[in-house]
């Protein structure tokens, strides 16, 4: 394998198990063996880095194409929430619901090309009900009501790139000189729930009187590089959804306990809001250590879905995307089993 391949280290020795399931009884199947069109004399290493291109951009067509396909060509509109830390007179610290209103969002592609896909647009509008004014609301507020990124070429939805679709749930990400922004998000039929996230990067100078979410030995032992500076909830349904078909998101049932916690304590902090939602995030994150950011919901035909983003590193890749799909009526029956692996579970 090539150490400093930008399109990977895919494994070839098994390349004849990527299509050992084509029917060779099929009238329009051909066998063609990927390696004809190479001459003798061609190094191996070189068409090992060529077939590796060309499977990067088959994959790069697969989700630039599937997120296309499962969360675009129609307009969510619905409500937000937008939370950020906050710390009382006494120096606990807390969450504080900044500002409310509704929201419009809508994602869109560009024309297919068969080599390397299509390219993601996305539009979003807010508008506010309720507002707070301070310096550290407007920070939140900047880096939060907006489109996490407004424009995505496919290339970028590797995980390298920060930004992936599993099934019905998706990442995507911004990273910028000192602001770390990601959503993670899950659609259930014409209803979807995301999660906003911001970071901002420790400054010199941060003292326990300026971090609102950090303690002070936190801060001068400089334990982390980035702190929390808010998260922005959004629950939305297709624009002409009936109000029967909206109703799951006007519940007022907080979310479960998580069935598949991938870490527990410091720096994590595990809420539940309605409906039926629960996030865990870290106070505060490191450049190049793992993290994770979960949101679980239980949506409204009796399916509970769990999406875990395992962040690798701040420069946007990730580990995974993974996404647990369970009945809630099963949940009791079938706990996880724990795995311990590399990074987190």
């Amino acid at each position: 394998m090539s150490p400093e391949s930008k399109y990977g280290n895919y494994n070839y020795s098994n390349y004849w198990e990527d299509v050992k399931d084509v029917d060779p009884k099929d009238a329009n199947w051909e066998y063609v063996n990927p390696l004809e069109e190479y001459p003798d004399n061609r190094a191996e290493e070189e068409i090992l880095e060529d077939l590796r291109i060309k499977k990067q951009l088959l994959n790069d067509v697969w989700q630039s194409t599937l997120i296309r396909d499962v969360q675009g060509g129609v307009t969510f509109v619905g409500s937000y929430e937008l939370f950020a830390p906050r710390k009382n007179a006494q120096g606990s610290f807390g969450i504080s619901r900044l500002q409310t209103g509704s929201s419009t969002s809508c994602l869109t592609a560009g024309a297919l090309n068969a080599t390397t896909g299509v390219d993601i647009s996305v539009t979003e509008t807010y508008t506010s009900s309720s507002a707070s004014s301070d310096e550290a609301a407007s920070r939140a507020l900047s880096a939060l009501l907006r489109e996490t990124k407004s424009h995505f070429y496919s290339s970028e939805f590797r995980t390298e790139g920060g930004n992936q679709i599993v099934g019905s749930s998706f990442t995507l990400t911004r990273v910028e000189k000192d602001l770390y922004v990601t959503e993670v998000g899950i659609r259930e039929g014409m209803l979807r729930i995301r999660v906003r996230f911001a970071y901002h990067q420790l400054q010199n100078g941060t003292s326990i009187s300026t971090s609102q979410i950090l303690s002070g030995h936190e801060i001068s032992t400089g334990l982390y590089d980035y702190e929390l500076l808010g998260f922005l909830v959004i629950r939305e349904a297709v624009s002409g959804a009936s109000p029967i078909e909206m109703k799951p998101l006007f519940s007022n049932e907080l979310g479960s306990d998580l069935y598949d916690p991938q870490v527990e304590g410091e720096p994590y902090v595990v809420l539940k809001f309605p409906p039926s939602l629960t996030i865990l995030y870290p106070r505060g994150i490191t450049h190049d250590s793992s993290s994770v950011l979960t949101i679980q919901w239980d949506g409204q035909q009796g399916m509970r879905y769990q999406v875990d983003r395992k962040i690798q590193h701040l420069r946007g890749g990730i580990k995974t995307l993974e996404l647990t799909e369970i009945r809630t009526e099963d949940i009791s029956a079938f706990p996880p089993t724990f795995k311990p692996v590399e990074l987190l579970k």
